[in-house]
């Protein structure tokens, strides 16, 4: 809500598989994205994870980021902001926002928004866990909007 985006993603870290997994999705058509996994070498991840906070992309479409699938799957991304989760330099996974609904790109007042989130988030986890298991991950999922 504090950062109205077509699109959110909430990657987490499945260090047993070495991979991210979409484990919560918002916005219209996300939904087909959830449960996917993505190597932990992906360029757009690995980028904010090695930042250690939010990483702005104001033209994902002259990046790396136009060839990458779940992009694609929601019709191209304009601009990415994607904050590592992060709790004690252990990466718990990311939070990923795409294409701002106001048209303008991401700026860098909106990543440090979302570093704070991300790191909110992380102390969350730390309490809660982290929970891959499909089918628990399904139940909690809120319809699209």
């Amino acid at each position: 809500e504090k950062l109205p985006s077509q699109a959110g993603l909430v990657h987490l870290y499945d260090i047993d598989r070495r991979e991210f997994l979409i484990a919560s999705t918002r916005g219209a058509g996300t939904s087909k994205l959830l449960l996917r996994r993505h190597p932990e070498s992906d360029g757009i991840l690995i980028a904010a994870m090695r930042k250690r906070r939010a990483l702005v992309v104001v033209d994902a479409a002259q990046s790396e980021a136009a060839r990458i699938d779940r992009y694609t799957a929601l019709g191209g991304a304009r601009s990415i902001l994607i904050a590592p989760v992060i709790l004690h330099g252990r990466f718990l996974g990311a939070i990923e926002l795409l294409n701002p609904l106001d048209g303008q790109p991401y700026n860098e007042s909106e990543g440090n928004a979302l570093t704070y989130i991300a790191e909110q988030f992380a102390e969350f986890i730390s309490s809660h866990g982290i929970v891959t298991d499909p089918e628990r991950i399904s139940q909690r999922q809120l319809p699209e909007a």
